[in-house]
């Protein structure tokens, strides 16, 4: 028994959100009754590309050499060899098997139906004797994979490593279980942007994408333009802020998260109204992707928060990662708890916050000169901003009193005070600080600043 290129990776247990396997009950040569999955074809293609899981096939040798799926082990000798091996404990077996038990994730490729092959009960009954993993899943339907991801199955070979391939982060269909009625993409991908090489156009073609999404810095924008998109497909080219640009300082760093979750929102907006499988690939393309999952998973109670949607992220694709820029962008432009957060961009003013601040802006503006109002203002702004930007940041979350700024353009001002009281701060007695606690909602905060914006 030997490994073909396995995909052996440790990975960290992580809240299943949806789109996952169907949980079934079945028993076992043990005689017990066990959980386990069956695994669509999407899903498990998310595992193997991603390392996220050991895939085992149970098929006899030849079937595996002349197709086996790609980072799969063979233990069809294994099973056969010690006679019942459901029962055996033989060294040779618990040796094989623990040399697969480093991940949490096991997937058994089976002929047919897995619960009704031979070979795929008895690897069940010896994990669950030997390795005891905490995820068994069985792809349902060996020949539904191939036909979809075709470029994942090797003839005869077993050294070739896959291509550079799209993760499937939201499956063909699953939009459309959302409960809306806006239009819905059918899937959406991620990848390298090497995915984009002439040579490998069919495995693009393979998933039946129509457009992509190519997401460049602000210097390459030109250069991107010339791309030619492989044929059937429609290339959308969406020049982004250079991924260097993240500034040290707090007060230059807010207009630059801005700017990315605009960007970053309209890409996201151009996704959702395709009627074509979409692939997204480039700089900011985590951050693109998590506006579109939150947008096409709405109503779906498994995100509930930013938390949940970056787990989401990383369950499907572990390559995905989301930096600590690209996560003040998503704070952003979705605050936590404003109830309206589920959809996409800054949620609408109400009546009375958004009412009530232009009034305080006006008056400022009529107290003051030009020049001095726009600086309380600004700086108002600034305060606001940074708290959307990381909300579980505490010291954005309190204006000492004893910053001299802080006295000068908010203390010192009735309008700026009533704005950031408006927004949610309310006064320490003790040391005389503005405090937004953790607890208040951040919707009034986010409908001041709005309203504040739209006199710019």
């Amino acid at each position: 028994m030997g490994p073909c290129c396995s995909s052996s990776v440790d990975v960290e247990d992580a809240a299943w959100p949806c789109l996952l396997p169907s949980e079934i009950e079945a028993t076992l040569p043990d005689g017990g009754m066990h959980k386990i999955w069956l695994a669509s074809a999407s899903y498990c293609y998310c595992l193997l590309i991603s390392g996220a899981a050991t895939f085992v096939d149970v098929r006899g040798r030849e079937a595996f050499h002349q197709g086996h799926l790609f980072g799969s082990w063979s233990l069809h000798s294994l099973l056969h060899r010690d006679g019942n091996a459901a029962t055996s404990t033989s060294t040779s077996t618990a040796t094989g098997l623990k040399s697969l038990c480093d991940l949490r994730r096991v997937v058994i490729v089976a002929e047919g139906e897995p619960l009704k092959d031979a070979s795929a009960l008895k690897l069940l009954g010896l994990l669950r004797q030997f390795a005891r993993p905490s995820q068994l899943l069985l792809l349902d339907d060996l020949s539904r994979f191939q036909q979809r991801f075709p470029f994942c199955l090797r003839q005869g070979s077993d050294s070739s490593p896959l291509p550079p391939c799209p993760t499937e982060l939201l499956e063909p269909g699953c939009a459309a279980r959302s409960g809306s009625g806006a239009v819905r993409v059918p899937a959406l991908y991620v990848g390298p942007t090497a995915c984009l090489e002439p040579n490998l156009n069919d495995v693009l073609r393979s998933f039946e994408i129509g457009a992509i999404f190519q997401l460049v810095e602000e210097d390459e924008a030109c250069e991107a333009r010339h791309l030619r998109a492989p044929k059937g497909m429609k290339l959308h080219t969406f020049a982004m802020a250079n991924s260097g640009d993240e500034a040290e300082d707090e007060d230059a760093m807010t207009p630059q998260v801005a700017k990315v979750a605009t960007a970053s929102l309209e890409a996201a907006e151009r996704i959702v109204a395709q009627k074509v499988p979409c692939f997204v690939c480039g700089p900011w393309s985590a951050l693109v992707a998590a506006f579109v999952v939150k947008k096409m998973l709405s109503s779906s109670s498994e995100i509930r928060s930013n938390e949940e949607l970056c787990i989401f992220l990383k369950d499907r694709s572990p390559s995905l990662r989301l930096t600590r820029f690209a996560q003040s962008a998503l704070n952003w432009a979705l605050p936590e708890e404003h109830p309206g957060s589920s959809g996409l961009g800054p949620a609408p003013v109400s009546a009375p916050a958004g009412a009530r601040a232009r009034q305080l802006r006006g008056k400022l503006r009529r107290r003051l000169k030009e020049e001095e109002a726009e600086v309380v203002l600004r700086t108002v702004k600034v305060v606001l901003e940074k708290v959307l930007t990381a909300p579980s940041e505490e010291r954005f979350r309190r204006l000492k009193s004893s910053n001299p700024r802080v006295c000068r353009e908010l203390l010192g001002s009735p309008e700026a005070l009533q704005l950031l009281k408006l927004a949610g701060f309310g006064s320490d007695e003790v040391s005389g600080d503005l405090v937004l606690a953790s607890a208040v909602p951040l919707g009034p905060l986010q409908e001041v600043l709005q309203a504040l914006r739209a006199g710019d």
